[in-house]
């Protein structure tokens, strides 16, 4: 589980099509502790109405879609033929499992123009491995152009919960959401160039507290209190999660299955 980014007031931002929002950011280097977030592009794409809408997951997914050939040209990579796509997460918990939940639902494909590889690396409390370990292995062996790294992401906003998917050439910090930092998923540590794409499905309590109050008009701006330390170790998430990680699952595998439906991405 990573953080989503936030608060990064520079960017533009354009409806790309009927109820579907696009932001564009870019951090760079001397930014970096500003934003607590690695320099790279940023891509946001917001849409609210897509649950059991599929004319609209199918608009959103290509969206996606569109965006990660963004993300890939911004990188400058040569040629794309091989792509490896990690589902980053818990399998046995609901809220973090929507990087194995896409993984899942992507038929590998070993003889297109573009082949399609998938891994699970699954977290290390249940294996004993580190994810990191099992995907330096796995692109060791198969050699891949691009890593596509997928993970649950948290809410810095409770409104963003479940409609927004964020991307970005940074990589991925699996555990930043729970403060429990794991070796990271980027370029320089795998001598790959990683795409991250996630969805904010939890959010802490203290950041839910301070929403409901700016609702009601109160100042949050006041120091920390002792009394904020049980709510800021405490993590919420929507009522009906499991539904929402198979919407956005679905989504998010669609956008990437197109890839191995393609000739080629230029």
């Amino acid at each position: 589980m990573a953080v989503e980014l936030s608060g990064l007031k520079s960017g533009s931002s354009s409806s790309i099509r009927s109820g579907i929002e696009k932001t564009v950011s870019v951090i760079k280097k001397a930014d970096e502790e500003k934003y607590g977030k690695p320099e790279g592009k940023y891509i946001t794409i917001e849409c609210s109405d897509f649950f059991k809408n599929e004319p609209q997951k199918e608009n959103l997914s290509t969206a996606l879609f569109e965006s990660l050939v963004e993300l890939i040209k911004h990188l400058n990579i040569p040629t794309v033929k091989k792509i490896l796509v990690v589902g980053v997460g818990n399998v046995m918990m609901t809220a973090d499992s929507l990087g194995p939940e896409c993984a899942n639902k992507i038929n590998p494909v070993l003889d297109g123009k573009i082949s399609l590889h998938t891994l699970i690396p699954n977290v290390i409390g249940m294996t004993g491995i580190e994810s990191f370990d099992l995907v330096f292995c796995a692109a060791k062996k198969i050699q891949p152009d691009l890593i596509i790294a997928i993970d649950t992401l948290a809410a810095n906003k409770t409104h963003r919960l479940s409609y927004a998917f964020q991307m970005s050439t940074s990589g991925l910090q699996p555990g930043g959401g729970v403060k429990n930092h794991r070796p990271a998923l980027n370029f320089f540590t795998l001598n790959t160039p990683v795409i991250a794409v996630g969805v904010p499905l939890v959010v802490y309590a203290i950041n839910l507290a301070k929403d409901i109050l700016e609702v009601y008009g109160y100042d949050i701006t006041t120091k920390k209190s002792p009394k904020d330390k049980p709510l800021e170790n405490m993590i919420v998430t929507v009522k009906d999660i499991n539904v929402a990680v198979g919407e956005c699952s679905d989504v998010i595998s669609a956008a990437i299955s197109m890839f191995g439906q393609a000739n080629t991405i230029f």
